[in-house]
């Protein structure tokens, strides 16, 4: 099961729903839970105290049968903490830095 958050939310309604996630890093999706657009942070997400929308950060897709060793250098030549990982079309999961 993956948190994810529809674009478009408010930014107060961002703000409660991260808070209560307990997730420091949430995709972002458009129209469908399939279409992720990138990431919020929740450090950006409390810094604007819910009146304002932080700047989407851009994430990373993989396919499901990377390596960890090849997904990490990749992470880490991006600079990007997480990648979504996708079979076909389909998001199946998501992998962070810290993993």
């Amino acid at each position: 099961e993956l948190f994810m958050l529809p674009d478009g939310l408010a930014p107060m309604e961002l703000a409660q729903q991260m808070a209560a996630s307990g997730y420091s890093r949430v995709p972002i999706y458009r129209e469908t839970p399939d279409h992720i657009v990138g990431m919020v942070h929740v450090f950006e997400v409390f810094r604007r105290r819910g009146e304002a929308l932080p700047a989407m950060r851009p994430v990373s897709f993989t396919a499901p049968d990377k390596s960890a060793k090849n997904l990490l250098f990749e992470l880490l030549r991006a600079r990007r903490q997480l990648a979504i990982v996708q079979d076909g079309d389909a998001v199946i999961g998501v992998v962070t830095l810290e993993d």
